[in-house]
């Protein structure tokens, strides 16, 4: 058995949502559907931005933005 064969036995070929995502990653910024503007960031699915929003650099940009926003209400 030639070795591209078992790899497509294997189930490591062409469409595999681990070789999907990869071949999505590959061709770099897609359509903006999931970003944060707060952190500048695209996500690549509604889960992905959904992790986003409670990781902690997420969260640590929303911390500096409220703070910042408060300091402008003093003036």
């Amino acid at each position: 058995m030639e070795k591209h064969e078992k790899s497509q036995l294997d189930g490591d070929g062409g469409g595999t949502p681990k070789d999907i995502a990869n071949r999505m990653k590959s061709r770099g910024l897609q359509e903006l559907k999931f970003y944060c503007q707060m952190c500048e960031k695209q996500c690549r699915d509604q889960n992905g931005l959904k992790q986003h929003a409670t990781s902690e650099s997420h969260m640590r940009q929303m911390k500096i933005f409220t703070s910042n926003a408060d300091n402008d209400d003093d003036d």
